[in-house]
């Protein structure tokens, strides 16, 4: 049986403001999954109010992919 105090951990660098290098933004609007499994994220950044895309991709084709909506134990710590 595995809980959230011995699952596996998985960073991700945050994206950062291309015009300023700030990496505090607003999220204003999440659009669809594309096509090919990406996700789009609209965002302006906190302190120049530039605006920019984060882009999701799916992971490579060799690692696992997880279920679209997960199982009916959403939301318990064990799996």
């Amino acid at each position: 049986m595995t809980t959230w105090n011995d699952t596996p951990i998985c960073f991700v660098t945050r994206a950062s403001c291309p015009a300023c290098g700030c990496c505090q933004y607003i999220a204003i609007r999440s659009m669809p999954r594309e096509s090919d499994g990406s996700k789009t994220l609209r965002v302006v950044c906190r302190r120049c109010s530039g605006r920019f895309l984060i882009v999701s991709e799916p992971p490579e084709e060799n690692f696992a992919r997880l279920p679209e909506f997960g199982n009916s134990r959403c939301g318990t710590d064990i799996l």
